[in-house]
């Protein structure tokens, strides 16, 4: 499969990049990290937008202090991170199970966080989904999956590193034209296949994770189900956080 005729945009700073998410705004545009979901997409034509405007270059993404890790982070390099896993150790657990060794080395935790929704319907060749119907994630009015009033979409977030981020209270950092704001990880994700986000712009970048402050009398975990010990994606991921105080759970995330 190839990837279809668009044109890649490759700013070197904020500034630039929301130049640009403003020129391709009426087009249409998609932001790209590592690129090995999205890419994959738009070899089987999922979604296919005429612009993409890369986040490599952009050096503000690659900032770093002791407490935020940066969007454009590679899912390698943090899964290798012994600083980090003295810290948060099932972070970087999460980060290891994620697809293989290969993908890792260019997948972001920007883009694993931000992976668009998946569903057995919609993540199929073109000539598939001709052939049982379109849905509402390709411009139908219904679900495929689960046809009920409403048509919520129901196409799910597939990442592995959110449950976890959630279980040890992160937030994000949004960038945008008008300027930057922080918001707690819990409030970024919606129960919508299409509108994955809530109150996010198009055109906002998330530039880096807030971790908050490791502390002994918390420990944490995430297991993740999935049909091979490699390279898929999870059919469920479950995190939690435990704080331990005389022997007991005082609190749970």
């Amino acid at each position: 499969m190839r990837i279809p005729d668009l044109q890649l945009h490759r700013p070197a700073n904020l500034t630039d990049a929301f130049s640009a998410a403003q020129h391709c705004a009426s087009e249409g545009f998609d932001w790209l990290g590592g690129g090995t979901d999205l890419l994959c997409n738009y070899k089987w034509g999922l979604n296919v937008r005429p612009h993409l405007l890369s986040l490599k270059h952009i050096a503000e993404l690659h900032d770093c202090s002791p407490d935020s890790l940066s969007s454009a982070r590679t899912l390698h390099s943090i899964s290798h991170d012994g600083e980090l896993a003295s810290r948060y150790p099932a972070l970087v657990e999460a980060a290891q199970m994620v697809a293989s060794p290969l993908i890792r080395r260019t997948a972001t935790l920007g883009g694993n966080l931000l992976l668009d929704t998946r569903c057995w319907h919609f993540n199929q060749t073109a000539s598939w989904r001709e052939a049982h119907g379109s849905c509402l994630k390709a411009e139908a009015d219904t679900c495929r999956v689960v046809p009920k009033p409403g048509n919520l979409c129901v196409a799910a977030y597939s990442g592995d590193l959110a449950p976890i981020l959630l279980a040890l209270d992160a937030s994000v950092e949004w960038v945008g034209p008008q300027g930057s704001r922080i918001v707690s990880l819990s409030e970024v994700y919606q129960e919508d296949g299409i509108r994955r986000f809530r109150d996010k712009a198009n055109s906002e970048i998330l530039t880096r994770v807030i971790l908050p402050e490791a502390s002994e009398t918390w420990v944490s975990a995430y297991q993740k189900l999935r049909l091979r010990e490699t390279i898929d994606f999870p059919e469920g991921g479950v995190a939690v956080a435990l704080r331990i105080d005389g022997g007991f759970i005082a609190e749970a995330r």
